[in-house]
């Protein structure tokens, strides 16, 4: 017969793929450094945070690559965006 289905609390965290797992082997298997969206308002995540907002839908985010920041408005080292020529 097949495998016995236990459920969600007698299953071991490490063995359950969730959205983030996925999301996370993905976008580092592609060289991504992250997440980002520009609307509605701006979020970005890395890897090591990745999902910190903790969206349900996160249908605007978008895998990205970090850059520098070239903006004194924000205080940020980086951004996390597609290329250098996607808005700030």
């Amino acid at each position: 017969m097949g495998k016995e289905i236990k459920n969600e609390t007698e299953q071991d965290d490490q063995s359950i793929l969730t959205i983030k797992s996925i999301v996370l082997g993905w976008l580092a298997t592609n060289n991504y450094d992250g997440l980002y969206r520009t609307y509605p308002g701006h979020c970005q995540c890395e890897l090591s945070e990745l999902m910190r907002c903790a969206d349900p839908s996160m249908s605007n985010c978008k895998a990205g690559r970090k850059v520098p920041c070239d903006c004194v408005v924000c205080g940020s080292l980086f951004h996390i965006k597609l290329d250098t020529e996607d808005e700030k």
